[in-house]
C-alpha cells in the first residue's frame, strides 16, 4: 500500500536536507537522526507498531539527504532495537544519479539482520565495511558499497550471489529473513 503523509504544520524536518543516522558506539548502535525519527513517528501515527506489521518493510521517500548519500536503512544487525527504526528504509530523489538505491537498502534489511563485528567492519571473508559485499566480482553485486559513478552510488546491472566462490550465500540469507513469508 502507498500512503502520502504530509508533514504536520510547524515541523522542523526539511525534506530536501534530511540528516541520516547516528552511530554513537559499536556497529549495533545505529540509530536514526532526529529528522528520520520524526518521519518514523509520522508513519507510526498512521500504522502503529503491532505484531501484525512487525515484519513489514517500510520504504519512505524524501527529497534529499544531507551529504552525498542516496539512501539509508536500519537493519536489525545494525540498529538498536529501542530506536523503533528497524523495518525502515529511506530513499531520496533518484535524479541525484544513484541507481538501485531501494533494492540496495532493502538488501541491507534482508542480509544484515544478524551481523558480527567482523562482518560490519569488512574483516570477515566476503564482506566489505558497512555490511556490504566484498568478495569476488564485487562491482557486479547489488551490495557492493560503491560503483563507477563514485562513492556510495550503485550503478549498472547488479545481482546477488549464492555460491561458495562468492563466499556469502546471499540468496539463502535473504530467504531466511524475517521479512520473507511463504513456502
Amino acid at each position: 500500500a502507498t500512503d502520502i503523509i504530509p508533514l504536520p504544520f510547524g515541523s522542523t524536518v526539511n525534506l530536501n536536507a534530511v540528516a541520516s543516522g547516528i552511530m554513537p558506539g559499536a556497529y549495533n548502535t545505529w540509530m536514526p537522526s532526529p529528522d528520520l525519527s520524526a518521519l518514523i513517528g509520522l508513519v507510526r501515527s498512521v500504522e502503529p507498531a503491532a505484531p501484525a506489521n512487525a515484519d513489514t518493510l517500510y520504504l519512505v521517500y524524501v527529497s534529499g539527504f544531507v551529504g552525498s548519500i542516496a539512501g539509508v536503512s536500519f537493519p536489525d544487525g545494525w540498529t538498536a532495537a529501542a530506536t523503533g527504526a528497524r523495518n525502515f528504509v529511506f530513499s531520496s530523489d533518484p535524479t541525484i544519479g544513484a541507481n538501485y538505491v531501494e533494492p540496495h537498502e532493502a538488501g541491507h534489511m534482508f542480509l544484515n539482520e544478524t551481523l558480527t563485528a567482523a562482518q560490519a567492519s569488512g574483516a570477515a571473508p566476503g564482506w566489505a565495511n558497512g555490511g556490504h559485499y566484498g568478495g569476488p566480482q564485487d562491482t557486479f553485486n547489488l551490495m557492493y558499497p560503491s560503483g563507477p559513478g563514485g562513492p556510495l552510488t550503485i550503478q549498472d546491472d547488479k545481482r546477488l550471489w549464492n555460491d561458495t566462490f562468492h563466499i556469502i550465500l546471499q540468496i539463502d540469507t535473504l530467504r531466511s529473513s524475517r521479512f520473507i513469508k511463504g513456502p
